[in-house]
C-alpha cells in the first residue's frame, strides 16, 4: 500500500523487491538478562533467517506527478505553466493520454503526470528488462529484483532548427529517461514494533516473536532523480545584421 512505499524518506525510492528477516536479541556480554545489558544482533543462522519475500504488485501503475520551474537572464523566472509542452497531451484527453508516457494535469497549480512504466518506455525498457550491470551468474537479473537509477532530464529551449528564419520560438520542454549503470539498487529499514512490522509482513508471522527481536527489511526497487537543464536564447538583431554584412 501507499503507507510502505513512503516508508523510505532518504529520496525518490520505490521498492519493486522486498525480503523481511527476522533477528533474535542478545547481550553483548553473553549474559541472558536482555531487560538489562546492551543488546546486540548477531547473524548467524540460529539468530537471523529470512521469514518472507515477495515482489511489489502493480508497481508499474504506479503514478508520479513531476513539478518545475526554469530561469535565465534574458526572460527571468518562469514556472512550467508558463511554458510549452512539446509532445505532452492534457490528461484529460483520454484518448490521446492512453498512447502518451507523460501529461499535463491542470489542477493543484499545474503538474506532468506519469506512471512507473511511462518513465521506462521513454527509456525503451520495462522492469522485466535485463540489468547488465548485475553481479549474477552471466550478468542475468531483470529490474524488478535488481533495482535501478533512472535520471530524469527537463530540458527547456527555445532554440529553433538552424534553417528556421527566426531562429527563436517560445520556450517549451520536453523529458528524457535514462538509466544510469548500477549493479543492484536497494535500501534497507529496522523496525522494531510489531505496529510498524504489519506493514510489511502478516501478522501470523511475527506472532511469536520476543519482546526485543527485530526485523529488517531489504529492498530492491527504483531511485528517481531529476535534473532541470537547457538552452534559452534571444535574437540579437545588431549581431545578426553585422554576420549578415560580414
Amino acid at each position: 500500500n501507499e503507507i510502505d512505499l513512503f516508508s523510505f524518506k532518504e529520496d525518490n525510492f520505490i521498492p519493486t523487491f522486498v525480503q523481511v528477516v527476522h533477528q533474535k536479541a542478545t547481550c553483548v556480554d553473553g549474559s541472558e538478562y536482555l531487560e538489562s545489558c546492551q543488546l546486540d544482533y548477531k547473524t548467524s543462522p540460529s539468530l537471523q533467517r529470512e521469514i518472507d519475500e515477495y515482489f511489489i504488485g502493480a508497481i508499474d501503475k504506479y503514478q508520479m506527478q513531476f513539478t518545475h520551474a526554469f530561469q535565465s537572464e534574458t526572460l527571468g523566472q518562469r514556472t512550467m505553466a508558463e511554458a510549452m509542452r512539446f509532445g505532452i497531451p492534457d490528461c484529460g484527453d483520454s484518448a490521446v493520454t492512453a498512447n502518451s508516457r507523460f501529461c499535463y494535469e491542470y489542477t493543484g497549480g499545474g503538474h506532468d503526470r506519469t506512471s512507473v512504466s511511462g518513465l521506462l518506455q521513454v527509456a525503451n525498457l520495462t522492469l522485466a528488462s535485463n540489468n547488465d550491470e548485475s553481479n549474477h551468474i552471466g550478468h542475468r537479473e531483470t529490474y524488478r529484483t535488481s533495482g535501478m537509477k533512472l535520471r530524469v532530464r527537463v530540458h527547456y529551449t527555445n532554440i529553433q532548427p538552424w534553417w528556421s528564419w527566426t531562429g527563436m520560438g517560445d520556450v517549451g520542454y520536453h523529458y528524457e529517461v535514462e538509466v544510469l549503470p548500477a549493479q543492484s539498487v536497494w535500501r534497507s529499514l529496522v523496525l522494531r514494533r510489531k505496529e510498524d512490522m504489519r506493514a510489511w509482513v502478516s501478522a501470523d508471522k511475527i506472532e511469536a516473536f520476543a519482546e526485543h527481536d527485530r526485523i529488517l527489511i531489504w529492498a530492491d526497487g527504483i531511485q528517481i532523480d531529476a535534473q532541470v537543464t537547457g538552452s534559452v536564447g534571444h535574437l540579437d538583431m545588431r549581431s545578426l545584421l553585422i554576420l549578415l554584412a560580414s
